[in-house]
């Protein structure tokens, strides 16, 4: 199940419905929240400092903590900040904030406050909320026939992104200093000495060739999460949050 919200962070006003969709996606089979996707698949991102980067996520721990039963909140709900990247490169401060929700145990009911008894279940695309004591007893009821399936946790082992840049304030440039060599100074005879052959390079076999696997997720049209695996540089995180406007194969290699 996916969920795309457009919103700007801080998530004060719009905190009941993110509670709402984490609670019905416990109570149903799971899912994933993606803020930062608009509803017809375009993708617009969150801007955040290095400082809300940190407190993103706890606010997301603070919103499940008061669920009853306690969900141990590590376990059933992760939050991932994916870099958006346009044209290759990075846009500093821009994220997609990805929410990972796991299925409750089929067999319990949760609430979404564990001072009062309201819930929240999933139908389809829609969430609905149960709070008289009738609608709680038919759902009850209705889970003790029809149990649901469990899906497995490693349907939410989702790879880690790469951590994102933050939002540089206005005036300032980063700059990337690369390390060089010293430099040795020749004598005189040295400089006009002609270089030795390297007889190595002939024996040598061909290096490894450097590859990249992109594996390409779709989560709906147009929209689509890539992980790059780098033989060279050991490499495999997940870079990006697109749009894309032609069909994708699973795999390609570049």
């Amino acid at each position: 199940m996916i969920e795309f919200k457009d919103y700007t962070y801080p998530f004060d006003g719009r905190k009941d419905t993110l509670i709402k969709n984490i609670c019905a996606f416990i109570n149903h089979k799971g899912g994933r929240i993606y803020i930062g996707i608009t509803d017809t698949g375009k993708v617009v991102g969150v801007n955040l400092d290095r400082q809300q980067m940190d407190q993103l996520p706890r606010d997301i721990l603070s919103y499940v903590a008061n669920f009853y039963p306690n969900i141990k909140s590590g376990n059933l709900v992760t939050t991932k900040l994916i870099p958006v990247e346009k044209n290759g490169r990075e846009i500093p401060g821009l994220v997609i904030v990805k929410i990972i929700v796991r299925q409750g145990d089929p067999n319990i009911l949760y609430f979404a406050s564990d001072k009062e008894c309201v819930s929240y279940v999933r139908k389809e695309a829609n969430c609905f909320e149960i709070k008289k004591p009738a609608d709680l007893l038919q759902q009850l009821s209705i889970r003790a026939r029809k149990p649901l399936s469990v899906i497995p946790d490693y349907e939410f082992d989702d790879p880690e992104p790469k951590i994102p840049s933050p939002k540089q304030p206005s005036g300032v440039q980063k700059i990337n200093l690369q390390p060089q060599e010293p430099r040795r100074s020749l004598s005189t005879s040295q400089r006009d000495r002609p270089l030795p052959r390297d007889k190595s390079a002939k024996k040598s076999k061909s290096p490894t060739q450097h590859y990249q696997v992109v594996l390409v997720t779709p989560i709906e049209y147009k929209v689509y999460e890539q992980v790059v695996d780098d033989n060279m540089f050991n490499l495999k995180s997940l870079i990006a949050v697109e749009r894309v406007s032609q069909s994708l194969n699973t795999l390609i290699l570049l």
